[in-house]
């Protein structure tokens, strides 16, 4: 039986700026697909062997990676015509450099293409789709409004964030704070804060061995109970989340919307990349506070004093009583915008 071919087209960089979200969310609808299809990956930047996921499926996936004299135009097309794919699947809206290059040299072959995007609400779909019109078909991940698991717009499929299936709104009590201090600055952030909270609220801080090293000499842990967690497999990470009061992290869109679908709201930390403020959807923006740096803190310390004594209670953490594995529904609506294809 012909499994059909999917090209998914990805990067993935650790510095100076963390950026490995668009690479770990194919990796984890790949793991729902792999017996259906034939994978294909277009990675530019490095591979991410540490990680659990990718470690597991690795070794069923067909990885491509264009370097040197091979990494232009002739070296895309020559890498598609060769694999001849039946879907290229865009890990993200491919608006700028390598993916959008990839994309149009893929349309000029005549192949159907698939975008995974973030949800940024009702007003952006018909951009992306003026933008981007030889993307047939969307994936958009995110929070609707009034708390609704999922929506159609036309070719749209609009899921809930790829978190852990098992774990959701009853995980954990809320009692805690989360640092996702993944890079320097953020790291750097969430302990500044840290030290203004009272010493009765606990913390976990979600990092890697290099960045604490980095801190130990200059940070000694206040009196507060607080947990270090080393790259964290995924189900450890989204049970500190969903214990949290609030999390303080990067700005990435995909850390806003799980956090706030565990009933945390989340305070971003502008570090390169990431999202604007005003790519936030209006009924999410009461639960999001942005950082640019230490001064910011003053300013949102009334928000963070509110949410630490009493945590708002977030409606979106009830679409977990209807999804009990986050993956496989949103594995599910790809597989059908693959399969609708004529």
């Amino acid at each position: 039986m012909y499994r059909k071919k999917l090209l998914f087209v990805t990067y993935c960089r650790i510095s100076p700026n963390s950026q490995i979200g668009v690479f770990k969310r194919c990796m984890r609808l790949i793991s729902q697909i792999l017996n259906d299809y034939q994978i294909h990956v277009l990675n530019w930047g490095m591979l991410p062997s540490e990680d659990a996921l990718f470690a597991r499926i690795r070794p069923h996936l067909t990885l491509h990676q264009l370097t040197g004299p091979n990494d232009n135009e002739n070296g895309i097309r020559e890498l598609i015509e060769r694999i001849r794919p039946d879907v290229i699947i865009n890990g993200e809206g491919p608006i700028a450099g390598k993916l959008r290059l990839t994309s149009l040299i893929g349309n000029s072959l005549g192949i159907r293409q698939i975008a995974i995007e973030n949800y940024y609400g009702p007003s952006l779909i018909a951009e992306f789709q003026v933008y981007l019109p030889y993307i047939s078909k969307w994936l958009l991940l995110g929070l609707l409004e009034e708390a609704r698991p999922h929506q159609t717009f036309g070719k749209v499929e609009v899921v809930p964030p790829l978190i852990t299936h098992d774990l959701g709104p009853h995980a954990g009590k809320q009692d805690r704070i989360c640092i996702l201090g993944y890079d320097e600055k953020t790291l750097h952030s969430g302990l500044q804060l840290l030290e203004r909270l009272p010493r009765s609220e606990k913390a976990d801080i979600f990092t890697s061995a290099q960045l604490i090293d980095r801190v130990r000499g200059v940070w000694t842990p206040p009196a507060q109970k607080v947990e270090i967690y080393i790259l964290p497999t995924d189900a450890v990470l989204y049970q500190g989340m969903s214990q949290a009061k609030f999390i303080i992290g990067k700005a990435g869109f995909q850390q806003v919307v799980e956090g706030i679908s565990l009933g945390a709201p989340v305070i971003c930390q502008k570090s390169g990349g990431g999202i604007e403020p005003f790519l936030v959807p209006p009924y999410l923006r009461p639960y999001v506070r942005f950082l640019n740096n230490d001064k910011d803190i003053n300013r949102i310390m009334l928000d963070v004093t509110v949410w630490t004594t009493a945590p708002p209670d977030l409606p979106w953490k009830t679409i977990w009583t209807g999804i009990k594995n986050p993956l496989a529904f949103a594995a599910n609506k790809l597989v059908y915008l693959i399969e609708s294809f004529k």
